[in-house]
């Protein structure tokens, strides 16, 4: 699954597309699990569609990697809050929503993370569409800036010779 996903960005550039299907995935898988009863065939697939999250850090950790190009110094710190608040959640996680004693329903566990992956999926498109603005409003401002200079690759022709 993460080769197909990360090829498939390589090779059509198109992220969000890989991201959205990743996300209904996982939140079908969840939710699944989450009604807990339904056919065996079906939990299996459940349990596997819900442990498709893997191939989210690369794509988002190359996402902020791209979002935050112009300065090193907020793509460090944006790549190690990533990291640590990734390491963080996946230890409380499993101390609290999933304690052994549970198993194998973990009624609490499955509904925090299809909650989790809710939460994920909004943050996304919040994220996309801030990405969208600062795209559209970089693009404003050059061809502003374009217009000014009188020109559209921002170099002006002169016509007549200066005397």
């Amino acid at each position: 699954m993460l080769l197909g996903l990360l090829t498939y960005i390589d090779a059509t550039g198109c992220r969000m597309n890989a991201v959205a299907f990743n996300c209904a995935m996982l939140i079908f898988g969840t939710a699944c699990l989450v009604a807990w009863e339904i056919p065996f065939g079906l939990k299996m697939v459940s349990f596997l569609f819900a442990g498709l999250d893997g191939p989210l850090s690369p794509i988002y950790y190359s996402w902020a990697n791209i979002l935050t190009t112009g300065d090193s110094q907020v793509r460090a710190m944006t790549l190690a809050v990533m990291n640590s608040c990734g390491a963080v959640a996946a230890l409380v996680m499993g101390q609290w929503a999933y304690p052994v004693t549970d198993a194998p329903k973990f009624s609490k566990g499955y509904r925090a993370s299809l909650s989790l992956v809710i939460g994920m999926c909004v943050w996304v498109v919040i994220v996309r569409v801030m990405e969208m603005r600062a795209i559209n409003k970089h693009s404003a401002e050059t061809a502003t800036d374009e217009e000014s200079n009188g020109s559209a690759s921002g170099v002006e022709v002169i016509t007549e010779p200066k005397v």
